[in-house]
């Protein structure tokens, strides 16, 4: 006597995955990255203040620029491959918010530099976090057989 097969077992309809992911979650590292090389080419468009701690307010728009254009380059090829460079951007963002302040950008044109840096670094803040929660949402769909969700 044969015996019938098992029913079926109803299964949720898997949503499919969403269309160019890879490009969507890049986009905020290529924010990042056009943010580090403003702030690289910024010294020379804005005129910079000596600050209250010493080094010019120059030098840390470049150091912090060249660290974003390598951190944003790295999360807009691979955004799903490492998580650390959104986590080090989201500081660099902070820092260039805070920056203004606690090195006491002074003299006559420490309005304009400080407001580039706080601008800049809440587009930073607001990218990193972008990346770093597109990444995680949508970072395994794809190489171990799940769908995006």
């Amino acid at each position: 006597m044969r015996r019938d097969a098992d029913p079926p077992r109803l299964r949720p309809a898997a949503q499919p995955p969403v269309p160019h992911r890879d490009v969507l979650a890049g986009l905020a590292g290529a924010v990042v990255f056009l943010a580090g090389v403003w702030l690289v080419v910024s010294p020379w468009v804005i005129e910079h203040p000596a600050t209250a701690a010493g080094p010019d307010s120059a030098v840390t728009d470049i150091a912090a620029g060249l660290l974003l254009a390598l951190l944003g380059g790295v999360r807009a090829v691979s955004p799903f491959a490492a998580s650390w460079p959104g986590w080090v951007a989201l500081i660099l963002g902070a820092w260039l918010v805070v920056a203004p302040f606690a090195l006491g950008y002074r003299g006559d044109d420490a309005g304009d530099a400080r407001a580039n840096d706080v601008v800049t670094g809440a587009v930073v803040l607001l990218a990193a976090v972008a990346g770093l929660y597109l990444g995680a949402r949508w970072g395994g769909a794809g190489r171990r057989g799940q769908t995006a969700r």
